[in-house]
């Protein structure tokens, strides 16, 4: 054999054991992976084990998230003490509560319990002794076991047992008193309770409007149904008070503010009828500058001022200076007449003065009745043609 083949054969054994070593190390690093695998996996499973009996055997502190639920607030109903009128609305109220309110009425016990809560007078004295029944059995008699037998119950006590009947009557005798919503809601109250089809109920409803409303709905075309002719009717009605409110704006606006009695009587348009409340007593020029008749003295002995006569017209007519308020004190605390200063009688009695009123008369002047007493002249002299006397 040559000295290279011996060579390659040593190589080659050389290789052959250097291969066998690293596989032996491969193999001992494999078997401790899995060794070492195999640890963990039991160490998790034995975690996992322990974890759930503390799961089950510990109450969890985070409680589960649920949805939140918004309910409106909703104001409790009226107590109720039998009144027939107010039955309908209470027992609707509560099931508005109870349709709002769900997580406070989860059962129909709650609901009865709520409701009896709101009873009172003789309407809780009916219903007391059916609840002591039930807090003694643990079991609500039929009367009251739900909300809806109590409600029929309640019904059947101080309802309306002939509901349809009336209703129809009211339906019938129903007008508009105040605006039209109101009436709507008058209509619709009776108008549940009755069987009547749309066209009867659209009729009615308008048999019921005011007459201004009706008159503005004669320029357009009738509605058809209940629906179009409470939206016609509405409309109408929106605008007669809209255009009410014009005019009782315009008018304060027109009202004269801040004017005193003389500026107002000035402001007043002059004329025949348009005279001030209060009427002068000053004399007109021509009162004044009628000269009295001879023999008549300008003032009299006790001071006062006498009357003259008017001999310009064709009545005879009495003038006289109003009187001082001296002078009517005076008058006052010596008995005298307050119209000639007669002490032998009162102005109530005074032949003097005027039988009329002093409205019918002229501001300036006032006519008398007057007796002209016996005359030695002959009564020729007394009178002219034209009637005039002197």
């Amino acid at each position: 054999m040559s000295a290279d083949t011996t060579m390659n054969n040593e190589q080659e054994h050389t290789l052959d054991n250097t291969s066998l070593t690293e596989i032996r190390a491969l193999f001992e690093r494999v078997t401790y992976l899995e060794a070492v695998h195999e640890g963990v996996v039991a160490q998790i499973t034995q975690l996992t084990a322990r974890l759930e009996n503390h799961a089950l055997n510990t109450p969890s502190r985070v409680p589960a998230t649920t949805p939140r639920i918004f309910e409106p607030k909703l104001a409790d109903p009226e107590h109720f003490s039998g009144d027939r009128l107010k039955l309908l609305d209470f027992l609707t109220k509560c099931r508005l509560k109870f349709r709002g309110q769900p997580s406070r009425f989860p059962d129909e016990e709650s609901k009865v319990i709520y409701t009896g809560a709101l009873l009172e007078g003789v309407a809780f004295s009916w219903f007391q002794p059916f609840f002591a029944k039930a807090t003694t059995t643990e079991q609500f008699p039929p009367e009251i076991a739900t909300f809806e037998a109590l409600a029929k119950s309640l019904t059947t006590l101080y309802g309306d047992p002939n509901l349809e009947i009336t209703s129809e009557h009211s339906l019938r005798n129903l007008s508009q008193t105040q605006d039209v919503p109101g009436y709507i809601a008058q209509f619709e109250r009776y108008a549940q309770y009755v069987k009547w089809n749309d066209s009867a109920k659209t009729d009615q409803f308008y048999e019921g409007l005011r007459s201004n409303v009706k008159d503005e709905l004669v320029h357009q075309e009738r509605p058809k149904n209940l629906a179009d002719m409470k939206l016609a009717a509405t409309r109408v009605d929106t605008r007669i008070r809209q255009r009410m409110m014009e005019r009782a704006r315009n008018t304060v606006d027109k009202k004269p503010t801040n004017l005193s009695p003389t500026s107002h009587f000035q402001s007043r348009p002059s004329s025949a009828s348009s005279l001030p409340l209060t009427p002068s007593r000053t004399p007109s020029p021509a009162t004044q500058s009628t000269p009295r008749p001879s023999g008549i003295p300008s003032y009299t002995p006790d001071g006062t001022v006498p009357m003259s006569l008017n001999t310009t017209g064709p009545f005879p007519r009495i003038y006289r200076a109003p009187l001082t308020d001296d002078e009517k004190q005076r008058r006052r605390d010596n008995h005298l007449c307050l119209y000639c200063g007669d002490p032998a009688h009162t102005a109530i009695n005074c032949h003097r003065a005027p039988k009329q009123s002093l409205r019918s008369r002229s501001v300036n002047e006032t006519q008398f009745s007057f007796d002209i007493g016996q005359s030695s002249a002959p009564p020729s002299e007394m009178g002219t043609n034209d009637g005039t006397r002197e």
